[in-house]
């Protein structure tokens, strides 16, 4: 009855620490419908690794910096666009910075899935928790903006940082994340007209 008790216990003890060890581990992974790898430990500081620096073939203005933010907000107020509005914007904002991407890759992703998601639009509201459409559309993951911009924000992140040389980071990106062949022209469009708006 004693050894019987004391392995219970020990059983016990190694079942808690064991719940404790996954209750701390902040990590989430998921896949796209491509397998590729979206979401991880959310502890990681992607940009203080610097890993993008490593990718020589990266250009220099796919890497985060700091923006105008009242130019990029004015931009935004004349799609009325309810990302100029918080907690979309500072999301979006800090997803960028946290895997070291331009945040107006993000933001021009979320113009070509989503117009900048209009506040005239009657479902603003479920859109704007998933702007980038990650995982098929809004309608069909509808978490939380700052889930999302993270997501969205991983899946670049892992893109960009495996783009070899030649390839525009662009199309390189919508390999992956679009179906649509040309939906990289509508990004980089975005993009380029975001870029002059914040100068």
């Amino acid at each position: 009855l004693y050894n019987n008790s004391i392995t219970f216990a020990l059983t016990i003890l190694f079942i808690s620490s064991i719940s404790i060890y996954l209750f701390n581990m902040d990590t989430s992974i998921k896949t796209n419908s491509k397998n590729i790898i979206v979401y991880e430990n959310k502890n990681v500081k992607t940009k203080k690794n610097n890993i993008l620096d490593k990718n020589k073939h990266l250009p220099q203005y796919v890497k985060y910096k700091t923006l105008n933010n009242e130019k990029l907000k004015k931009y935004l107020y004349t799609k009325n666009s309810l990302l100029a509005d918080e907690p979309y914007f500072s999301s979006i904002i800090s997803s960028a910075e946290e895997f070291d991407i331009n945040p107006l890759i993000l933001f021009a992703i979320t113009g070509q899935e989503q117009g900048f998601v209009p506040k005239s639009n009657k479902s603003a509201k479920k859109i704007g928790n998933n702007p980038f459409n990650v995982f098929h559309s809004w309608e069909e993951y509808n978490s939380d903006i700052k889930d999302s911009s993270r997501i969205a924000g991983r899946t670049v992140f892992n893109l960009l940082k495996t783009m070899p040389k030649g390839q525009d980071p662009f199309k390189w990106v919508n390999n992956t994340y679009a179906e649509d062949i040309n939906w990289w022209k509508g990004v980089k469009s975005l993009f380029n007209e975001l870029e002059k708006a914040v100068k």
